[in-house]
């Protein structure tokens, strides 16, 4: 039908006195199950148009919107990663590393136009790290995290095994990172392909989430992270070429 993607911009838009964070929350959900066959105008005869447009570029329905929910959510996701960085910039300059470590509330993201999945990160990284690992929208996760570290499992664990089965349901590969060289424990070790061995730290989140894995015989891969990584526009094919088969004896 012609034109750029690239040229395709988000504005996030919200009322000042709502929730902004639970704002975006919607607004990815929303995305993400786009469908153009519910789209509404003023005038059917407008909507006619709009349709009949689709058909002739698409041919259906299922195309546009599997093409419309990759791009509208990648470049959602670029936006609020650049958006993040700002942020976590300014928060480590006003608090401590502590304090800028959290990481932003997510119910995980399977819409990626890639095949791998990240089903477990290392909280211990921080928002920068996350938002460098997944901000070109190129990888999927299945990572869930309220910003309470205090949430019952069923607001995070049981959504994340949802995620998981679903993930290995599309034939994705998965994988989990490690904090290599975590300053103050580093239980487990594996052989990068690319970089030789190294050391690295689960959390204990992260390690009910292979021990989960490792029970259902769940195959994933292991990659390790530094502290201060800030990377950014990972591919899918790059990570697995760095990343160890699993599983992890715990």
């Amino acid at each position: 039908m012609g034109g750029d993607q690239e040229r395709v911009e988000i504005h996030l838009l919200a009322h000042p006195d709502d929730d902004q964070t639970e704002a975006r929350r919607l607004l990815t959900e929303q995305l993400a199950t786009f469908d153009a066959g519910k789209a509404r105008c003023f005038l059917a005869s407008d909507r006619d148009h709009l349709l009949a447009v689709i058909e002739a570029g698409f041919g259906d329905f299922y195309d546009f919107n599997r093409v419309a929910r990759n791009l509208l959510v990648s470049r959602l996701h670029a936006e609020l990663s650049s958006r993040s960085c700002r942020i976590s910039e300014i928060v480590t300059e006003e608090h401590s590393a502590s304090q800028s470590s959290s990481l932003l509330p997510t119910k995980g993201h399977l819409e990626a136009s890639g095949q791998v999945c990240i089903v477990s990160f290392p909280a211990s990284l921080g928002q920068k790290a996350w938002n460098g690992m997944v901000g070109g929208g190129q990888l999927n996760f299945a990572c869930v995290w309220t910003g309470d570290n205090t949430s019952p499992t069923s607001e995070w664990y049981d959504p994340w095994v949802m995620n998981v089965d679903e993930a290995a349901k599309r034939g994705m590969t998965l994988l989990v990172y490690g904090h290599s060289d975590h300053p103050e424990e580093n239980q487990f070790r594996h052989l990068s392909p690319l970089w030789g061995e190294q050391k690295y730290r689960l959390g204990a989140g992260q390690q009910a989430e292979v021990k989960h894995m490792n029970e259902k015989g769940i195959q994933y891969k292991v990659f390790a992270l530094g502290t201060g990584f800030t990377g950014t526009g990972f591919t899918g094919d790059a990570l697995k070429r760095a990343a160890s088969d699993g599983p992890i004896v715990l």
